[in-house]
């Protein structure tokens, strides 16, 4: 970012800005024309924004042109501050980001589901995996566990092919890696890393699907960190690890759940939880609440019962149920801005 005193002409406009970026624009003294235009507009221009020392500043959220000054008095001031680190931010903002066309911060989504919870069980992670969530605290490979018969590069294989594994590596940045199945039902990654934050099948068979489950575990503990269902073809699990570096913010967090029989009425505890690498500490950071007697569905779409989390936090979702087969499922998104 940079703040300077634009060299202004009464005879004719001046560009003030270096490149097409967010800028911000004062009068300082007197009055000016700013005119946007790819070239230089003639002194006579009749089309124009008047901008006067007795007015706020202009604030730009951004501009595919340039931007030229026109001073209107031998005193006349004007003060720009541009940044040269913010790509032009045209349209919608939400759009942009989900769409990937900023270059600061990115986005993810998940959406969890959780069939037939028991009561026994105490607190469950969302996902369709018989185990519960263990974040990881040591980087480590990770081993892929499948059905070869279905699954991988068996001669027979109808199913899933290859996956894209999206993780956070050792150096706790998110990086993806595309895994070739092969044909022995349990492969260990070429990479090491502290979690899993998506598994998505990226080639397959004529099952067009993955054809059972796939499950990857931390290689030395056995820890599952991710798991696609069968015909899922990608992780449906409300689990996610915050890279280093960044500043996440939740956007969106939704619950819905059901009766599973007849005179089944459950009342179920949703709590969240982070666990962050650079303390070794866990801590809870949304709890709620939802008697299927009176509600079934949370949204929260700001998720503003949700504690702030911070840069290598893992976080989950987990789900405690008074009733025997009680369906869930959680939807959540967040947002990573660069530091």
């Amino acid at each position: 970012m940079a703040t300077a005193l634009a060299a202004l002409d009464t005879t004719q406009y001046v560009k003030i800005n270096n490149s097409q970026r967010v800028a911000l624009i004062q009068c300082t003294r007197d009055a000016v024309r700013v005119a946007f235009s790819n070239v230089q507009p003639a002194k006579s221009n009749t089309v124009f924004h008047l901008l006067t020392a007795d007015q706020p500043p202009l604030k730009l959220d951004g501009t595919d042109t340039d931007i030229w000054v026109l001073s209107l008095t031998d005193t006349s001031n004007v003060v720009i501050t541009d940044f040269p680190d913010l790509a032009p931010v045209i349209g919608d903002t939400f759009d942009d980001i989900t769409r990937g066309t900023r270059s600061d911060v990115n986005h993810y989504r998940a959406i969890a589901h959780k069939t037939g919870a028991a009561t026994a069980s105490g607190e469950q992670t969302i996902w369709e995996e018989s185990t519960d969530f263990t974040p990881m605290s040591a980087s480590d490979t990770f081993t892929i566990t499948y059905n070869s018969t279905n699954d991988g590069a068996d001669a027979g294989a109808t199913g899933a092919l290859t996956l894209l594994i999206t993780y956070i590596d050792a150096s706790e940045t998110i990086q993806q890696d595309t895994h070739t199945l092969s044909d022995t039902g349990s492969d260990v990654t070429s990479f090491s890393g502290f979690g899993v934050n998506s598994v998505e099948v990226s080639s397959s068979g004529s099952s067009d699907t993955n054809v059972n489950d796939i499950t990857i575990a931390v290689t030395t503990s056995g820890d599952v960190q991710a798991f696609v269902p069968a015909s899922a073809s990608v992780t449906q699990q409300a689990v996610f690890s915050v890279p280093d570096a960044v500043t996440p913010v939740m956007q969106h967090l939704s619950i819905n759940t059901n009766r599973t029989s007849a005179g089944a009425v459950p009342k179920i505890v949703f709590k969240g939880y982070a666990y962050n690498r650079a303390t070794d500490t866990k801590r809870e950071i949304f709890k709620h609440t939802v008697d299927v007697a009176i509600e079934n569905t949370l949204p929260i779409s700001t998720a503003e019962l949700c504690a702030p989390i911070t840069a290598r936090d893992v976080i989950w979702f987990v789900m405690d149920t008074d009733a025997d087969s009680t369906n869930a499922t959680l939807t959540f998104s967040l947002n990573l801005y660069d530091d």
